[in-house]
């Protein structure tokens, strides 16, 4: 992807007396995990705001720690690393696999990987925010890539995140960020049915048995399409988790945004839940709570979206929560 150059966006100055602060740190530890990054990105893993941050980007700019790309004048500034700030991310013990200055936004798909850093920067803060579980490290596409050592050819998932439950048990999830440019059924037969093999085989994710399938769309209507497309596909019930993008803040992230179809008798509804509280409802017989505090909620459903199927045309593969 190209980026222009602007006289006042990306154009550094002379930096006068600034230096990098404290906070700064917090701004470029992220940047280097999750670079490109916008500034409310930075605003929200930060608690800054967004014209604190966007005054810092442009010191951090000026003082080469950062770089500015434009892709458009009519759109958002993207951040990554500028090869003065690898001195400041070493102090700090940042991994060696993150000191990595790109020479521009490259091939990168920025609608999917925008869509991963929200969900990141959101998780980041929530969890250090909440008395919960906690987040261990995520994963965007190229770092996957280079973690198994796939090729662009390869299909990988757009993010992966791993999280600590406060008793230590370690659970992840799979992220994919859904555009809508594919048919439903092919995104269901080609990312949630393997996905649900290789779990139905034993197979761990970044060392985790316990894993589901995080999927953020654009909308409801798109939501009610796959969770039909996973439901047609036999995906087992309780491993695919859908919600809309613009149901993800800081307060909704761990709670009961996240959709999942289920078994109702001969129908099939959708079940809220909060996978990312550490708990999930895989229960053979469903009978966990479905009260507001429990770990899902049975949500309205309309029933010309998903459609009414047989128990017996399902078979279901459970594991522990």
């Amino acid at each position: 992807m190209s980026t222009l150059g602007h006289p006042h966006r990306t154009t550094p100055r002379p930096p006068g007396r600034a230096r990098v602060t404290p906070r700064d740190l917090v701004l470029l530890q992220f940047v280097s995990e999750a670079q490109p990054v916008r500034a409310v990105d930075l605003a929200t893993v930060s608690g800054m705001s967004l014209e604190m941050v966007r005054r810092r980007t442009r010191v951090l700019r000026d003082l080469g720690v950062l770089a500015t790309h434009v892709v458009s004048s009519e759109v958002c500034n993207y951040y990554t690393l500028g090869r003065a700030a690898l001195p400041h991310l070493q102090r700090v013990g940042a991994a060696e696999d993150r000191l990595h200055v790109p020479k521009g936004l490259g091939k990168v798909n920025i609608d999917h990987h925008l869509g991963a850093v929200h969900l990141h920067a959101v998780l980041l803060r929530a969890t250090a925010a909440a008395q919960g579980p906690r987040l261990v490290e995520f994963l965007h596409e190229r770092d996957v890539r280079r973690a198994t050592g796939a090729g662009p050819g390869v299909n990988v998932p757009d993010a992966v995140a791993v999280l600590e439950r406060t008793n230590g048990a370690q659970f992840a999830a799979v992220i994919e960020i859904d555009l809508g440019t594919e048919n439903p059924s092919f995104v269901a037969s080609t990312k949630f049915v393997p996905y649900a093999a290789m779990q139905n085989a034993g197979e761990s994710l970044r060392g985790v048995a316990d894993w589901f399938v995080a999927v953020v769309v654009q909308g409801e209507r798109r939501l009610h399409r796959l969770a039909r497309a996973a439901w047609d596909a036999g995906v087992p019930e309780g491993f695919v988790y859908l919600t809309t993008r613009p149901d993800i803040s800081l307060l909704t992230a761990l709670g009961d945004i996240w959709k999942t179809p289920a078994i109702d008798g001969d129908s099939a509804v959708l079940i809220r839940a909060a996978p990312f509280r550490g708990g999930r409802d895989r229960s053979p017989d469903h009978a966990a709570d479905r009260s507001p505090g429990g770990n899902g909620q049975r949500g309205s459903f309309e029933a010309s979206q998903l459609g009414s199927f047989r128990e017996e045309s399902r078979s279901f593969t459970h594991g522990s929560g």
